[in-house]
């Protein structure tokens, strides 16, 4: 097995909607010790990867650089997809598992890396750059020690689903998984506990067991662990929060669309930009006007945005997909 560098910038994590959410989704399971979801990354179309090796996210540019997450290439076949945010461009991209992800001021930094680890390139202008092979085991133990000096340890064991077939016995097998906490949520929930209402927000379930402590601005947007931006929410709400499917207007939680993710309020300008071009692209098939970027409100609220669709006799998920480069189920 072989272990590789997968790239993401700073300034494009901070504009990206799509893939922002997707690893701020994965860190706050980091969290939780939840398991993260699988998604696919831009490899060079020529890379040569299998099932097994490693891959490690190294963000770069302005601002925090290092390692922020790390994971294994599900399959080794590479696919070719439209860009998510450039459309009638395409993009190499391969499948990944993630392991672990931590916010931006938490990387494992490249100065460091770099010193410690010279044999191999710290600053690649392409995805999929190898690690030196002398290096993959010390860089792997790097970054566990680094990950349990954050605080973060083994957490739970897990079992295999049994089959549902009843009639075919089947010998009883375990796996051990290693899932990450941050030891400061612990406290945090606990403060929570002491100020406000020890039941969910949202559904009302007094359990204290089941209640989490959860961010209304996450912490990677600037957010900060205080009684003001913090509210206790059952798991299950929890998860639909972090989903997007539960959303906080200010006063409480509120359901929304399952198939969008609201946009926070800084990317509003970038999210209406993406949507003009993908109205733009939808028009032009239909042989319309494509409408300028003064045409699409701004902020993007979502009653703002399924309005406009439904005056243009659009889909709202189509838009999205062609938006975002997401197929929506």
């Amino acid at each position: 097995m072989s272990a590789f560098l997968l790239t993401v910038s700073n300034s494009w994590l901070r504009q990206e909607s799509l893939r922002r959410d997707l690893l701020l989704r994965n860190t706050a399971n980091f969290e939780r010790g939840e398991e993260l979801a699988s998604f696919p990354w831009t490899v060079r179309h020529e890379a040569e990867m299998t099932a097994g090796d490693v891959v490690y996210l190294l963000l770069q540019g302005t601002g925090s650089r290092g390692i922020i997450a790390s994971g294994r290439v599900i399959s080794g076949d590479l696919k070719t997809e439209n860009h998510w945010h450039q459309p009638g461009d395409e993009v190499t991209t391969v499948d990944i598992h993630w392991d672990t992800t931590v916010l931006p001021d938490e990387a494992l930094g490249t100065e460091f890396l770099r010193d410690k680890y010279p044999r191999t390139n710290w600053t690649p202008r392409a995805n999929s750059t190898e690690v030196a092979a002398r290096e993959e085991d010390d860089l792997a133990e790097e970054w566990s020690t680094r990950l349990i000096r954050l605080g973060h340890r083994v957490h739970r064991t897990r079992r295999r689903r049994r089959s549902m077939d009843l009639a075919r016995k089947t010998p009883k097998t375990y796996d051990t998984s290693v899932v990450i906490a941050r030891s400061h949520m612990r406290a945090y929930r606990w403060d929570l506990l002491n100020i406000h209402p020890p039941f969910c927000a949202y559904c009302g379930i007094e359990d204290v067991n089941v209640l989490d402590a959860v961010h209304l601005v996450p912490l990677a947007l600037g957010g900060e662990s205080t009684p003001a931006n913090g509210r206790l929410l059952c798991a299950n709400h929890h998860r639909a929060f972090v989903q997007g499917t539960l959303k906080w207007d200010g006063d409480c939680f509120v359901v929304s669309a399952p198939w969008i993710q609201v946009p926070p309020p800084e990317a509003d300008t970038y999210m209406a930009g993406q949507v003009t071009i993908a109205l733009g692209c939808i028009m032009q098939e239909r042989g319309d006007d494509p409408l300028n970027r003064s045409d699409i409100p701004v902020p993007l609220t979502l009653s703002a945005f399924v309005d406009l669709c439904c005056e243009l006799k659009l889909s709202p998920p189509d838009v999205l997909d062609q938006a975002l480069g997401v197929i929506i189920d």
